[in-house]
């Protein structure tokens, strides 16, 4: 896939998760779209939903999993990796053992999708 093929692989697999969550999504289409892809709206409450999705292991799209965090976790989980020096991009499960170095990072269990994890997000 073309990283934009795999953009909208990933938002159409995140407004189906969604969907069957029983939220109305509204999809943003086109590139760069401005700070959301995705408005999900359920009873009164209304998310602006921003997808990350990728082929090279950054953002697992190959096997669907799906995770919800807020910005301020992500952010946390972003200065946490690399022992607390920090990495810019986030990482599902990796281990890296090098000499003098050893790097373990793992998403948090609560951000795997839910319905009541999107319900309480």
């Amino acid at each position: 896939m073309t990283p934009r093929q795999c953009e909208i692989a990933a938002e159409s697999y995140t407004a189906c998760l969604l969907a069957q969550a029983g939220y109305d999504v509204l999809v943003q289409y086109g590139a760069n779209q401005p700070a959301y892809d995705l408005v999900a709206v359920k009873e009164k409450r209304m998310l602006l939903i921003s997808v990350k999705g990728s082929q090279d292991g950054g953002w697992m799209l190959a096997v669907p999993r799906a995770y919800v965090a807020r910005p301020v976790d992500i952010a946390k989980q972003l200065k946490s990796q690399r022992n607390g020096e920090g990495y810019g991009a986030l990482q599902e499960d990796r281990r890296r053992h090098s000499p003098g170095s050893s790097f373990s990072e793992r998403l948090p269990d609560i951000w795997h999708f839910s319905i009541t994890r999107i319900d309480k997000i």
